[in-house]
């Protein structure tokens, strides 16, 4: 899924009244961060550790617009720059409503792309979901009980083991 399809999505999540929306952009390979830097300086990107900070507002509420975002990002994404958009923690009530229903999409199709992407011959995998606040680890461990879930010490990390078809670790169906 593009970057662009990926954004679309999270604003379709988000609820009727939003005004900005903070995303992180993980950047996939680190040295195309200054390409990616060039196409997305027209947003003014704050840099963040792997990738950039940006700010979409909702039209008539501030710069850069949702569509602004989208045009930058379609630029990455022609020049196949890969990356993962995250919500960050936002200021705006209307979207922490609707936060974790935009993002469990986004977390959704990750799983999709990388279950796609592993050979067919594979096992079990480690995997490991990072949040992008410690505010999240409670409610992130209830959620996340099913795969038996184990939060990584002095980070906002959880490792969990997935079995494909037998073995040790959550079921591909429980993971998704």
């Amino acid at each position: 899924m593009q970057l662009t399809e990926r954004f679309d999505l999270l604003c379709s999540n988000l609820p009727r009244g939003w005004t900005q929306l903070p995303i992180k952009l993980l950047l996939k390979d680190p040295q195309q961060a200054d390409r990616a830097g060039a196409l997305l300086s027209p947003l003014s990107p704050g840099s963040a550790p792997g990738g950039f900070n940006l700010r979409a507002f909702a039209t008539g509420h501030g710069t850069p617009n949702v569509d602004a975002v989208r045009r930058a990002l379609a630029l990455l994404d022609a020049e196949e720059i890969s990356a993962r958009l995250i919500t960050k923690e936002s200021d705006d009530p209307a979207v922490q409503s609707k936060k974790s229903i935009a993002q469990s999409t986004i977390l959704e199709d990750q799983w999709e792309e990388i279950n796609n992407e592993l050979p067919s011959s594979w096992s079990d995998a480690l995997f490991e979901l990072q949040l992008s606040s410690t505010g999240d680890i409670e409610r992130a461990a209830l959620l996340l009980g099913p795969v038996n879930p184990l939060l990584q010490p002095n980070q906002r990390a959880f490792r969990f083991r997935t079995a494909r078809t037998f073995g040790y670790g959550a079921s591909i169906d429980m993971t998704r």
